[in-house]
């Protein structure tokens, strides 16, 4: 919890660090909600993960749909057209 290595310290330190867990427990003051219940945390834990991954297998790949490119750039031009491009249309050409 404290980021220390029970290998690296005395016995003493590593039963005050215990007595410190202890009472933050007891008295329902730790720092984390993972510690009050596990099984919840590892639940929403892997919702999480699956949520993350499912958005990164979602982007873009690098192939191309050529018939959605197409519908997008007809919608777009219809949507210009509609929005006053018309006028300008004549300028352009």
């Amino acid at each position: 919890m404290k980021k220390i290595s029970p290998d690296s310290i005395s016995k003493l330190e590593t039963k005050k660090y215990f007595l410190e867990y202890v009472e933050d427990y007891n008295t329902a003051t730790l720092p984390h909600e993972k510690y009050y219940n596990m099984d919840t945390w590892v639940k929403k834990e892997n919702e999480r993960k699956a949520h993350k991954e499912a958005k990164k297998a979602s982007r873009f790949d690098g192939s191309v749909n050529l018939l959605a490119d197409e519908e997008r750039l007809r919608y777009a031009r219809a949507t210009w057209l509609v929005a006053g491009g018309q006028r300008n249309v004549a300028v352009l050409k």
